[in-house]
């Protein structure tokens, strides 16, 4: 799964397919300039395979850990990956 990604300084977002139609995404907005809160998480089982959640978590752990940020994860699906996955915690507020 290829994702882009997008960001306008006050919200973000990790998406696969094209802005006319989204697959899957992950998205957060800024608190402050160290902490963003991860709010949605949708992936179309139709057209992604298993795991394709987890890749999407991974790229905002691997963004926050790229730009020291702390993730606040609202999403119960994002918040249960970053909370089970002992290895992404230190990106947890």
């Amino acid at each position: 799964m290829e994702l882009r990604h997008k960001d306008n300084g006050k919200q973000g977002i990790f998406f696969a397919g094209d802005e006319n139609e989204i697959s899957a995404e992950i998205t957060y907005f800024w608190n402050d300039i160290s902490t963003i809160t991860v709010d949605h998480t949708y992936v179309n089982s139709q057209k992604h395979e298993r795991g394709s959640g987890k890749k999407l978590v991974e790229a905002i752990v691997e963004m926050a850990r790229n730009n020291n940020l702390k993730v606040v994860p609202v999403c119960s699906y994002a918040k249960a990956q970053l909370e089970r996955n002992h290895d992404w915690q230190d990106v947890l507020k």
